[in-house]
């Protein structure tokens, strides 16, 4: 039986309990908080089948499709049928704006909406949208109907207040690279700087750590500096007056072969989208790509 499932993104051991083998015949197992159908309750995990293959972790912020059998979960999957990103205002005129491209979303009527704090337990539940609060940093699942409209939401919020990261972010735009021989594409997001007519601006590309794939855009920007990249104090330091900055994302869809985060299948649709976005940017130096990474993202670099 496949149900959606929303974790919010507690590692172990903290975010689980142990279970040793009872006289009953119950199997050792992980016991993981979590939002199963609009319902706060633990769900069980063999011993032998750690979420996502990593003993020690449960999965990232996030929404996922879920096996269960005789109540326990055997497989944790990507839900092709939710919809990620970030807002940065509350919802208004029964619509919801989203992502680096800012697309709208309707919704549907009576949408129930469940909002929980990242990395801790669910703090509160809405039973349906009404004007929900909004931060920068909260992470935003979506389930859409047949007509595109939101039927039910999930909201994990992130630390809130004001913050010039927003304003920076939002100078890049996304795209995604064509798909490579392994059939895995990449989605990135990039910042283009003013083009002037025969100069030619390097590009500085940085991989984000683990995980960093599987939540919604603030991932790509966490725990480095290079949205910051695109104030002018920075800007004005290249020699040629500016910088190309690209952030890819890490194909951790959950399926077989995609892995949790940057590795060597990713390897060739990383450069199917690096030479997609040269093509497309004439005005990138060539000779001067510049590549770095944070945590797995420096395995990524090397």
């Amino acid at each position: 039986m496949k149900k959606l499932v929303c974790f919010t993104g507690v590692e172990a051991p903290g975010g689980r309990t142990e279970v040793g083998a009872a006289g009953g015949g119950n199997p050792p197992h992980s016991l993981y908080w979590a939002i199963v159908d609009g319902e706060l309750r633990q769900v069980k995990v063999l011993a032998e089948r750690d979420l996502l293959w990593f003993p020690g972790f449960a999965v990232w912020v996030g929404v996922f499709e879920c096996d269960f059998e005789q109540g326990f979960i055997t497989h944790v999957g990507y839900a092709e049928s939710i919809v990620t990103g970030y807002s940065v205002a509350a919802p208004k005129d029964g619509e919801i704006v989203l992502g680096v491209e800012e697309t709208a979303y309707k919704f549907a009527p009576n949408t129930p909406a469940y909002i929980a704090s990242k990395g801790s337990l669910v703090t509160d539940f809405k039973s349906t949208v009404g004007e929900l609060e909004a931060s920068w940093d909260d992470n935003w699942f979506l389930k859409l109907n047949g007509d595109g409209a939101i039927e039910t939401m999930w909201v994990v919020k992130g630390g809130g207040g004001e913050s010039p990261q927003l304003a920076q972010i939002k100078r890049f735009r996304a795209a995604w690279g064509p798909a490579a021989e392994n059939g895995l594409a990449i989605e990135y997001n990039y910042y283009a700087p003013p083009i002037e007519d025969g100069v030619k601006k390097p590009l500085f590309i940085w991989f984000h750590g683990l995980h960093g794939g599987t939540s919604t855009w603030t991932n790509l920007f966490e725990f480095n500096p290079i949205s910051t990249w695109t104030e002018d104090a920075i800007q004005s330091q290249f020699p040629s007056g500016g910088a190309y900055l690209m952030t890819p994302r890490a194909n951790e869809d959950l399926r077989p072969g995609h892995g949790l985060s940057w590795n060597a299948a990713h390897v060739a649709p990383f450069f199917a989208a690096l030479d997609d976005f040269l093509a497309k940017n004439p005005n990138i130096d060539e000779k001067r790509v510049y590549v770095g990474g944070f945590s797995m993202g420096g395995g990524m670099t090397w």
